[in-house]
């Protein structure tokens, strides 16, 4: 009974993790549409950030192997061709944001859940100008914002998906806490809360997430998050606020050391290489980051600004875009801009984003958010009207 157990617990977890949805097939339209040299220059450019992963797909002139190489087991092979072909782009529904269908995925989850998730502001009374302690959460921001933007975009005839209901919810139909019920052996063996969290319910809503957003089928996709920081000094000095200020944008691509280990992570990185998702989330983000920019009065991040990921996990496309293997940049299909908006816990951000000077759907929060949204709006729009 107990192995039986075992092994309906693997299979579900199997299950959550969609591997058995891929459909290699999927791509036999791409046959012989790409040249050796093509395929070459984009897996450079945006998709290999640790050489390792070439253990996981083979490159000649002829073909493109897609597997577990090294254990000669095969997924694909792309037949490759010797002239280049130009491949039709993506056509829209509409004129401008008419008819166009957008996913927006407000990052995190806030709410009760804020702390759990460790993603809270939390300063001090000591720390603040005005002697009062500052409290906000980065997914109350995200949710707040995606509201706004879908706000805008409806006026203006689109369709929105928004991936979650609200406040402290995410994607999956049961909340973290209803969730852990069900799940009693996992809270057992889990150190504590945030990482029972961390490493099982939250990895299992994002890929909900990304099964909302491309059932959806969406002309275009944004993830909403905001941002954190402390320089290495301020760590030093044990500072909560910091001097740093900047947007930034992730798009698809950057695969690292194991992160071709699953068949399913080898379906996505072989869809990036085929199709224009990558290109199309580049040309979005663009206009995005420019945007954040002009309305929010702030700069995008100096390609020498140190972070943790930017340098370890990134591959710098443009100023203020870079690839990185995030879930929602390998998972969801199309076009799609990650934004990272603001430093929260900048000296003078922390004040505006904390500040309750407007209301969205119906909850007081700060303009700053409607500022956010604006830049997300009109990135978006610029986008569309570039296309064919």
């Amino acid at each position: 009974m107990l192995l039986i157990s075992r092994f309906l617990f693997f299979f579900l977890f199997l299950v959550s993790l969609n591997v058995f949805s891929v459909d290699f097939h999927d791509f036999d339209s791409y046959q012989g549409k790409f040249t050796a040299e093509e395929v070459a220059l984009k897996i450079q450019k945006f998709l290999e950030k640790e050489e390792s992963i070439k253990s996981f797909y083979r490159l000649t002139p002829d073909a493109l192997t897609i597997g577990d190489l090294d254990h000669q087991a095969q997924d694909y092979i792309l037949k490759l061709t010797t002239t280049s072909l130009n491949i039709p782009q993506k056509k829209y529904r509409g004129i401008g944001l008419k008819n166009v269908k957008i996913a927006i995925d407000p990052g995190h989850f806030g709410g009760e859940l804020a702390e759990i998730e460790e993603r809270r502001i939390d300063i001090p009374a000591e720390k603040t100008r005005n002697n009062r302690a500052i409290h906000f959460s980065e997914g109350d921001l995200t949710y707040l914002t995606a509201r706004a933007l879908q706000r805008m975009l409806e006026a203006e005839g689109s369709q929105v998906l928004i991936t979650r209901p609200g406040l402290g919810r995410g994607a999956i139909e049961l909340s973290f806490f209803e969730w852990m019920q069900n799940h009693g052996s996992l809270k057992r063996k889990a150190s504590s809360l945030a990482k029972l969290f961390r490493d099982h319910y939250n990895k299992q809503d994002l890929i909900a997430r990304a099964e909302k957003i491309n059932a959806f089928s969406p002309d275009l996709t944004v993830v909403i998050h905001y941002n954190a920081h402390l320089t290495d000094e301020e760590k030093e000095k044990k500072e909560v606020l910091t001097g740093c200020n900047y947007n930034l944008a992730f798009i698809p691509g950057a695969f690292g050391k194991n992160e071709l280990n699953r068949i399913r992570d080898r379906y996505e990185f072989l869809r990036l290489i085929v199709t224009d998702d990558i290109e199309e989330s580049l040309k979005l983000s663009r206009h995005i980051v420019t945007k954040f920019v002009a309305k929010l009065n702030t700069p995008l991040i100096d390609d020498n600004e140190k972070t943790s990921y930017t340098k370890a996990s990134c591959l710098l496309q443009d100023q203020g875009i870079y690839s990185r293997n995030l879930a929602l940049t390998r998972l969801v299909h199309g076009p799609v801009c990650y934004g990272e908006t603001l430093v929260q816990n900048n000296e003078e951000e922390v004040y505006r984003l904390s500040s309750h000077d407007a209301i969205i759907a119906g909850i007081p929060c700060s303009k700053r958010i409607q500022e956010v949204a604006e830049g997300y709006f009109e990135g978006i729009k610029e986008y569309l009207n570039d296309m064919p």
